[in-house]
């Protein structure tokens, strides 16, 4: 059986001749957010029109998804299907029914007509349409190829969730009816926006999607269009959670991301000195308990600290423990997460 499951991520490509630089150079000059260009990346042209990618993978290969002859399944027995063919539950188990093969020409660029689990080219997983955390494989047709050494230099993140997602910089404009791996970050993004409604993170922008993407437009003082575009991905990329670039960092609001505080949350006392020490002083002082903001849990922080207890109805120990934090990132002035 030809699987092909490694974990491929969003491929772009660059390169320009020398006689277009000084062009290059008076578009970007146009503005700051020249870096968020939404144009299409030069590597798309490997792909047909009826493909989604390129996706590169740690292989050194990328594959060409065809946006039809897919399913998803959450259940292993494919395993035991042909090439092409994937399983079913019907009244007497689990059944083997066939994908319709593609056009092996629409194959380009010496790339090979393969069939596998694509599922782990969105980096988490991706969900069912009626759940967010039912974890799927995509089972398809695709298109693979070998990446040039130049090809594989050219991918660049933002932060940790954009890659694990594959969606590479400069951002492609989203609209409904596409897919794309930038889809699954933008929906990831959603869903930590505050924006009050969830969104299943898989890479099918549907009428779902678009009204997330309104919802998140008017919140955040965009222009309402239910397109991703250039100011849209400037504040997707700005949230709290996507200013994690590290792993293991995990930020509960825009200004814990500020400070750098991450959780879990360290226990703080007097003599701590701490990131999280300053996003504590700022928190006390939203609070109104004034505090100034030195990074040092000294004296007169722990008397902050032990006022802001009383008022939460907390023991008083002068000490930021874990339900002095839960306290803190309940504040409403720590909702923000952009």
């Amino acid at each position: 059986m030809h699987f092909f499951n490694t974990s491929p991520k969003k491929l772009t490509k660059r390169g320009f001749s020398h006689h277009l630089i000084l062009p290059l150079l008076a578009i970007l000059a146009v503005g700051a957010i020249g870096a968020y260009l939404t144009f299409a990346s030069k590597a798309d042209s490997i792909c047909a029109t009826e493909m989604t990618g390129p996706y590169s993978t740690d292989s050194g290969k990328y594959v060409c998804l065809f946006l039809g002859n897919r399913t998803w399944t959450s259940n292993k027995a494919y395993t035991s299907c042909k090439t092409g063919e994937y399983a079913v539950y019907g009244s007497s188990g689990y059944v083997c029914k066939s994908a319709p093969r593609p056009d092996a020409t629409k194959c380009i660029s010496n790339q090979e007509l393969v069939w596998g689990n694509f599922s782990s080219y969105l980096g988490r997983g991706h969900a069912s349409p009626n759940a967010i955390d039912i974890k799927y494989d995509l089972l398809s047709w695709g298109c693979v190829g070998q990446l040039s050494s130049s090809k594989k230099t050219t991918l660049r993140f933002r932060n940790i969730h954009d890659r694990e997602f594959g969606c590479s910089v400069p951002r492609l404009a989203l609209k409904v009816g596409m897919e794309h791996s930038c889809v699954s970050y933008l929906k990831y993004s959603l869903n930590h926006a505050a924006i009050g409604l969830a969104v299943p993170v898989n890479t099918t922008f549907d009428i779902g999607t678009k009204n997330a993407v309104m919802d998140f437009q008017r919140k955040y003082g965009l222009v309402v269009s239910s397109e991703v575009a250039t100011d849209t991905w400037i504040k997707i990329d700005s949230l709290a959670t996507n200013r994690e670039k590290q792993p293991g960092q995990s930020y509960a609001n825009i200004y814990a991301a500020k400070y750098g505080c991450s959780q879990p949350y360290p226990n703080l006392q007097v003599g701590s000195v701490d990131a999280c020490t300053a996003y504590l002083q700022r928190s006390l002082n939203t609070a109104g308990v004034r505090v100034s903001i030195t990074k040092t849990f000294d004296d007169a922080t722990k008397s902050a600290l032990v006022v802001f207890q009383g008022k939460k109805s907390l023991n008083q120990s002068g000490v930021a423990d874990p339900a002095t934090w839960l306290a803190i990132d309940a504040l409403p002035a720590n909702q923000r997460q952009l």
